[in-house]
């Protein structure tokens, strides 16, 4: 496991577990807004050339004698109409689940959980093809090779998307929680203020609950240890700063650094 400081001992400062990733502003990156535009024109035509091609590939014993007269055969106004409301519900399943989203979408595990996600409930809209398909043409085997088929092509495009644009490393700020609200969080957190303005957004505060906050991070409390690995997977964090003593509760620091390495935070 990468980027983990030693623990120290229970007069020192605060540990950490950080993540190599780091977070492009949206806002300021021209190179972050070119590869989610790019990352939409792909999705775009993974979603049509994905289902046109399964299509193709299941109705290949059921040709007619030219290829060009299958084509026009199914190239009806209903036919269009269904396509591109397909496309559209497409898109938005892939803004709703994050894809568009640079915090969802820096780094590379969290964006492909997204794109699985994404293409099973494209995939769950194409079962209408197969319900309103009168010459049975499209059948509902097709739906399970479409899902597989536009996840692997999606991920290899956003691949490409991503070697070809990359973001820049002078326009990053990491997103980042504390664990432990006691005076060490504290600290910490007008130390990260103080010596490293910018560099950091701390997103909120996590222990357990017989460990009352002080007043001042009363509204930063994400919730328990016990949700640390949702609260992980929600907000695509890029570090997770330990502020706990090692002598009182160096079970609860080991419970942190496993869930941070099931969740991929290294």
């Amino acid at each position: 496991m990468t980027g983990l400081d030693p623990v120290q001992q229970e007069s020192g400062g605060p540990t950490r577990q950080a993540a190599r990733a780091q977070r492009p502003s949206a806002h300021s990156s021209p190179e972050v807004g070119l590869r989610i535009q790019l990352s939409q024109a792909c999705d775009t035509a993974v979603a049509i050339g994905a289902l046109l091609a399964v299509f193709i590939a299941t109705n290949v014993g059921r040709m007619p004698e030219g290829f060009r007269d299958f084509l026009a055969l199914r190239v009806t106004v209903k036919n269009l109409v269904f396509l591109t409301a397909f496309v559209i519900i497409a898109r938005l399943v892939c803004r709703v689940v994050g894809l568009y989203q640079w915090r969802h979408i820096k780094r590379r595990r969290s964006e492909f959980v997204r794109v699985v996600v994404a293409c099973g409930v494209i995939s769950g809209a194409g079962l209408a093809f197969p319900a309103m398909s009168a010459s049975g043409a499209f059948r509902y085997g097709a739906v399970l090779y479409f899902w597989v088929t536009a996840t692997l092509a999606m991920m290899v495009l956003r691949t490409i998307v991503r070697t070809l644009v990359a973001a820049p490393e002078s326009s990053t700020r990491r997103e980042a929680i504390i664990v432990g609200t006691g005076p060490r969080s504290l600290q910490l957190l007008t130390e990260l203020r103080d010596t490293r303005p910018g560099e950091y957004n701390i997103v909120g505060f996590l222990d357990t609950d017989d460990h009352r906050p002080p007043g001042a991070l009363q509204g930063s409390i994400l919730g328990t240890l016990d949700d640390i690995e949702s609260v992980l997977m929600r907000n695509a964090i890029d570090e997770v700063f330990i502020a706990l003593p090692i002598k009182s509760r160096y079970a609860d620091i080991q419970r942190v650094i496993e869930s941070c390495e099931r969740v991929g935070v290294r």
